[in-house]
């Protein structure tokens, strides 16, 4: 158990440490040209973390506490205590102040549904496809009314988010879909583009204003494709270079025995 939680900590929080950093880096040397300001360090690092990368604090907390779902009775358990959660946290409207707390009780329904669903073994058919296209006619729908009618409701944005969750699940695990080549292809790098794309992002930005390029269109733009082709051309060239990968997935360097 220990070596769980030894291992947890080395494969999210060296990312989570290396590019919290490299973050702050930049917001306190391009502090006049970027969106957000530097906040003090520690506070990002151990209290309020920025985005992109609470969600790595979040879930190494999620790791620490919940357990390995291996039958249905246990999801259902675990599935209700997390609903729980979730209910607590819409309930206090925001009174939480305390990052580990909020964000846990907050996704903790997302990762556990998560669990439950990867127990289902059977291939869908047709029919459940159905099930999927109709979740997400759904989800469209009421998303529209929503927006429409500025209906503000913790609960509702959640039950909409669980039936959009649901439902992209059930449309792309149909047995005999034809692959997407472009997806193929971006899944190998999903987790350096999710830890590098503000950096690239805001180093743009940056880049853009200080040559006196103020023009939305081309900052838009400029800024989606830095945020994919940045961090997958980096993480091309670290995997050419030994070791240097090791801050993107220090799992496969450090083994416990």
């Amino acid at each position: 158990m220990e070596k769980k939680y030894i291992k947890k900590t080395i494969v999210l929080g060296i990312p989570f440490f290396t590019f919290s950093i490299i973050t702050w880096i930049l917001k306190t040397v391009f502090s006049n040209s970027i969106n957000g300001q530097a906040r003090g360090l520690i506070d990002i690092l151990f209290f309020h973390p920025d985005g992109p990368y609470w969600y790595l604090y979040c879930l190494f907390f999620i790791f620490l506490i919940t357990p390995t779902i291996s039958n249905k009775i246990q999801g259902i358990i675990i599935f209700g205590l997390a609903l729980l959660g979730k209910s607590v946290i819409i309930s206090a409207e925001g009174d939480c102040k305390l990052l580990a707390i909020s964000s846990v009780l907050t996704n903790e329904i997302w990762f556990v549904l998560g669990m439950i669903l990867s127990l289902k073994k059977e291939k869908l058919n047709k029919i459940k496809l159905l099930y999927g296209y109709f979740g997400a006619i759904i989800f469209f729908i009421f998303s529209v009314i929503v927006f429409k009618y500025s209906i503000k409701s913790e609960w509702i944005y959640f039950l909409l988010g669980e039936i959009a969750c649901i439902a992209v699940i059930i449309i792309f695990s149909l047995n005999g879909i034809k692959k997407n080549r472009f997806f193929d292809f971006i899944s190998e790098y999903t987790l350096p583009i999710y830890l590098m794309h503000t950096i690239f992002a805001a180093t743009l930005r940056a880049i853009l204003l200080k040559l006196g390029i103020v023009n939305g269109f081309i900052h838009i733009m400029a800024g989606i494709s830095i945020s994919f082709l940045g961090p997958i051309v980096v993480t091309e060239i670290m995997y050419k270079i030994k070791y240097s990968d090791f801050f993107l997935y220090p799992g496969k360097y450090i083994k416990l025995k």
